[in-house]
């Protein structure tokens, strides 16, 4: 499954049209290449140490071909990869699963989203993860919603060019604010933005450290 063509377009025109740097960042980055992730549980689980875009591009870099792993759902068996926090996230999601407390299949409704974004944020702030705003657009394909737990993210959005001085006590939040209703593309273009930056300047890549 993928986010329609139609919604992509949508996308990129309206932010094209918002700021000249928009114009570049789209250039450099190219098409927009997500799918919606078939195994949102296991997605959860994979990525539920991540904090930024670093993290992102971490995990993509050392783990070239495992995200095409046998597919696993609830119930199933551990990936011998996670870590013991891992492990018991997935206990407990099984569980709220067969409670019906998470349901993770896409919704239908918007109203569905919204209710099972509450069950899933009761869930993950017990293991203290930021995973969930990502994890809506890539398993649900939510195109508005913003990583707002991302430091690195909004550092990358204060020294753009569309960063400018404002009056405004938080102007980066006013700036993120003015993509909706797109914010979770322009966090995609914004993530690969800023990798292809540091790449150029040869930073490398450092994740956040994992909490066992």
């Amino acid at each position: 499954m993928t986010i329609s063509a139609q919604h992509v377009r949508a996308a990129l025109n309206f932010l094209r049209g918002l700021h000249p740097a928009w114009r570049g960042i789209l250039k450099s980055v190219g098409p927009f290449t997500v799918r919606i992730e078939r195994r949102p549980a296991w997605w959860l689980t994979e990525h539920l140490h991540c904090r930024s875009f670093w993290d992102f591009a971490a995990r993509r870099r050392d783990s070239v071909g495992s995200l095409e792993s046998p597919e696993c759902q609830l119930p199933g068996t551990f990936d011998v990869r996670w870590s013991e926090t891992q492990r018991n996230f997935w206990m407990d999601l099984q569980i709220a699963q067969d409670k019906a407390e998470s349901d993770l299949t896409i919704p239908v409704s918007i109203k569905g989203l919204a209710n099972t974004q509450g069950r899933l944020s009761e869930l993950l702030d017990r293991y203290q993860s930021t995973i969930l705003d990502r994890f809506c657009f890539y398993c649900w394909g939510e195109l508005d919603s913003w990583p707002n737990s991302d430091p690195q993210l909004l550092e990358l959005v204060a020294t753009s060019a569309m960063a400018t001085s404002s009056d405004s006590v938080n102007p980066t939040a006013v700036l993120v604010s003015s993509w909706a209703p797109y914010r979770s593309v322009a966090a995609w273009y914004l993530e690969r933005w800023g990798e292809s930056q540091q790449s150029e300047r040869g930073v490398c890549f450092e994740s956040t450290p994992t909490a066992e």
